[in-house]
């Protein structure tokens, strides 16, 4: 595999990363308004403290993450999305996106990464990958049936700590 490099996504990722958010999984087509409007916010400088990047194999774009502040926290990001283009995946590339988000936080010297997975069986890979990373599951909130929000956390961003 051509070499993978992570790099701060550009206005020219715009259209790559509506694709990818579908490709995914993580967004329905009827929903991708809502990501196209927070990524013209972000290039448009409106959410300086919100950061997108991207994975890249042979140039083109094969995953991507983005993670924002923890309004009204004291050192807390929370990664929103993670993704990685169905045709790369099982490469490594989700691992060294997150450990990428990791690294940057922990230099930032941020305390706690938090990341919101929906409880369905079929996130339960999704929940498996955070689990192997040292996340913790923290919370659940029951929406429906089946239809869980589950919040993990790692503490001291970059290493495994206990609460």
């Amino acid at each position: 595999m051509t070499q993978l490099q992570i790099r701060a996504a550009s206005r020219e990722d715009r259209a790559a990363l509506t694709t990818l958010a579908v490709s995914s999984g993580l967004f329905e087509t009827d929903d991708i308004g809502a990501l196209d409007g927070m990524l013209g916010e972000y290039f448009d400088d409106k959410l300086p403290e919100h950061v997108w990047v991207v994975a890249t194999v042979a140039r083109a774009i094969a995953g991507a993450a983005y993670h924002a502040p923890e309004m009204m926290t004291d050192g807390t990001r929370n990664l929103y999305f993670i993704a990685v283009d169905p045709g790369s995946q099982g490469g490594g590339i989700d691992r060294a996106l997150l450990e990428h988000v990791e690294q940057a936080l922990e230099r930032a010297h941020q305390r706690l990464l938090v990341i919101e997975t929906a409880g369905l069986e079929g996130f339960e890979r999704t929940r498996k990958f955070y689990r192997t990373r040292g996340y913790v599951e923290e919370a659940r909130i029951r929406y429906a049936a089946g239809d869980d929000e589950v919040f993990s956390k790692l503490l001291g961003v970059g290493r495994t700590a206990e609460s």
